[in-house]
């Protein structure tokens, strides 16, 4: 199991895609865009795992998002280098705004324009980085990234995933102690040591089970794509992941 990081950096290159399907009707393209992505939302770089931690493939938290709005450009409404992957708090918020104000700012496209050189996570918040960054402001205001609740999604995942590796580490330590101590006493006391070292085993499952929901991609997400590129995760993403499990030496869950 690969899991995502406490907080998931910004990328400091354009996310260029690495899918190529054939051109076909926009939602046919949903599951190179997830593998492409990362299954990241990639105007506020939330995973799919912090809206529904059981997976998010069926529950309508994520959808395909055009650039160009099909209300504007009927003629890209089909084309793949149209089409993005954002969660529906970002694509609502958006709507159909136009790439370009009035004013001549434009919306950021983030396969063409860094993230972390135009935006910054200033306490769990997703913030415009330099203060006169018409392009960046007008893109944090139409996809409202320092929402409320994105930001506690954010928080949630930041705080939740250091205390789970903890608690793992911890009671497979608690484990081990007690399995050693067991071999220096008889009787009740071995009994007693061989128990709590059980119970400790079962606290770490519980943990290592909770850490699940903060899996990269989990089997049922690893749905494969039209232009079969699906199971490579994205550089960007991929240099960010723990895989923790094997790391804290875990087996799997005790009978």
């Amino acid at each position: 199991m690969r899991l995502l990081p406490a907080l998931t950096a910004l990328p400091t290159a354009p996310l260029a895609p690495r899918h190529q399907p054939r051109a076909a009707a926009y939602a046919h393209y949903r599951q190179c865009l997830r593998w492409d992505f990362g299954f990241h939302c990639v105007f506020c770089l939330l995973h799919e795992r912090d809206f529904m931690p059981t997976g998010g493939e069926g529950f309508a938290v994520f959808w395909i998002k055009h650039r160009e709005p099909q209300s504007r450009q009927a003629a890209l409404k089909n084309a793949y280098d149209n089409c993005l992957w954002a969660c529906r708090l970002c694509n609502h918020a958006r709507g159909a705004t136009a790439v370009k104000d009035g004013a001549g700012r434009r919306l950021l496209d983030p396969r063409t324009d860094a993230w972390a050189a135009r935006f910054e996570i200033q306490g769990h918040s997703l913030e415009v980085k330099a203060a006169g960054d018409g392009d960046a402001e007008y893109t944090h205001l139409a996809y409202d990234l320092a929402d409320a609740r994105k930001t506690t999604m954010r928080r949630r995942r930041a705080t939740r995933v250091p205390l789970l590796i903890r608690a793992v580490r911890q009671h497979l330590a608690d484990e081990a102690a007690l399995l050693e101590r067991a071999k220096s006493v008889r009787g009740v006391k071995q009994r007693a040591c061989v128990l709590e070292a059980e119970n400790a085993r079962r606290l770490a499952d519980f943990a290592l089970s909770d850490l699940q929901d903060c899996a990269a991609v989990l089997p049922a997400d690893a749905v494969p794509c039209s232009c079969r590129r699906h199971g490579a995760l994205p550089a960007w993403l991929d240099t960010q992941l723990r895989d923790d499990a094997a790391a804290l030496g875990h087996t799997g869950p005790s009978a």
